[in-house]
């Protein structure tokens, strides 16, 4: 482990940004590598880690394992139900939404115990794994060398091409839906990225994150791998995550979090 440490962390000086893009590149080396037996992300994720912060001397509080104030909770949940609301009143407009069959209170009540489920999920999850790495990990490193704004759109434009393959494979999109999916990934990354840098905390964005993914999921649906309360004729038109509305949103609304926060 020394050995493999040593190709990207100095024992007095940790892990230098320059070294990012090899970080990166074993990264997916992993994934490749480990996804033909089938090992968790978490997995990989912790390999990666392992590998790239051997010999850092740094406790949990200042890799950001801290809670903040409940107002910048309240923040990241009215800006990622902001974004989507828009996203969800845009495509209903175009015409290429509509409900999965008739609501009735049971039904909104079940959509609103999965929500909560997925959120809760999906925030524990980022937060041990996608945002340990690419914000705790990546942005952190490379706010000491470079502007914040720059560690957020790198780290996050890192995180879009990470999930440019799981979109592809894990997913079941097409090549032009994969670079979509890639391109607004890595917007929504800044998005976490911008809530990071503010409270300096990765359980705000891993929660952040949650709240994303649990609502995105739970109304939209995601690929094949999820199913949806609404019925989209169109996903290449309606997702918030690859589809060119949510794209466009996001293209809208980032650059504005991103002045407002950094």
């Amino acid at each position: 482990m020394e050995k493999h440490a040593s190709r990207f962390c100095d024992e007095d000086r940790g892990l230098d940004w320059a070294c990012v893009p090899r970080l990166f590149s074993s990264t997916l080396c992993i994934w490749q590598e480990e996804a033909k037996v089938g090992r968790p992300h978490s997995w990989r994720y912790r390999d990666c880690l392992s590998v790239s912060c051997e010999h850092r001397d740094e406790g949990f509080g200042q890799v950001g394992f801290e809670l903040s104030t409940p107002a910048i909770y309240f923040q990241g949940l009215l800006v990622t139900g902001g974004i989507l609301l828009a996203v969800l009143a845009a495509g209903f407009a175009a015409g290429g939404l509509r409900l999965q069959g008739r609501m009735d209170r049971k039904r909104y009540a079940k959509l609103g115990i999965i929500v909560l489920l997925l959120l809760v999920q999906n925030a524990v999850v980022a937060l041990f794994t996608e945002e340990l790495v690419f914000r705790g990990l990546v942005q952190r490193q490379l706010s000491r060398s470079i502007s914040p704004l720059a560690a957020i759109l790198i780290a996050s434009t890192v995180f879009g091409i990470w999930h440019a393959p799981l979109g592809r494979l894990s997913l079941g999109l097409n090549k032009r839906q994969t670079v979509m999916y890639a391109l607004g990934t890595g917007l929504v990354g800044s998005v976490f990225g911008a809530f990071y840098h503010q409270s300096q905390s990765l359980v705000v964005s891993g929660f952040v994150h949650g709240v994303w993914n649990g609502l995105v999921y739970a109304i939209w649906g995601l690929g094949d791998e999820f199913p949806s309360l609404l019925v989209s004729r169109n996903e290449a038109l309606t997702h918030p995550e690859y589809g060119v509305i949510g794209v466009l949103g996001l293209s809208l609304a980032v650059p504005l979090l991103l002045v407002a926060v950094v």
